[in-house]
């Protein structure tokens, strides 16, 4: 993970609906920049944001507007729990049912772990994200 402060000289070209805006910023453009839906930072305003690979805004995990304090994640936990939820009611039932009669309870156990695992990975990520952000 790599923070970067960004000073927004000039946003422009912005699609509100959309979020997708264009800035400037120490005489180097960006083109196509997206943080979050209807997130569009303004003229002059300094944002510190994580990337998971320098410079890409293709990768941003976070980001926190300096003068307010606010702090955003690009994939918040309620989120992630929901996109959770939704993959056990709709596919994980049926897999822990097979692992339970196929396999006993310590497969069912196994299987069920294994749809929570990538939310619990995710939300230690934006810990430590979050926890980079009020640093910077």
């Amino acid at each position: 993970m790599y923070v970067e402060k960004v000073r927004f000289d000039e946003v422009f070209d912005v699609a509100p609906r959309g979020g997708d805006f264009s800035f400037r910023s120490q005489g180097k453009t960006q083109y196509g920049v997206r943080l979050q839906s209807g997130i569009i930072p303004g003229n002059g305003s300094t944002f510190a944001v994580a990337f998971d690979q320098p410079g890409q805004w293709t990768t941003v995990l976070g980001w926190r507007d300096l003068a307010s304090g606010d702090v955003r994640l690009a994939h918040p936990d309620w989120a992630l729990w929901l996109v959770t939820l939704s993959d056990l009611l709709t596919v994980g039932v049926f897999f822990i049912v097979g692992g339970l009669l196929l396999g006993g309870v310590g497969v069912a156990l196994a299987v069920a772990a294994a749809f929570l695992y990538p939310a619990i990975r995710q939300m230690r990520r934006n810990r430590a994200v979050r926890q980079a952000l009020l640093a910077a």
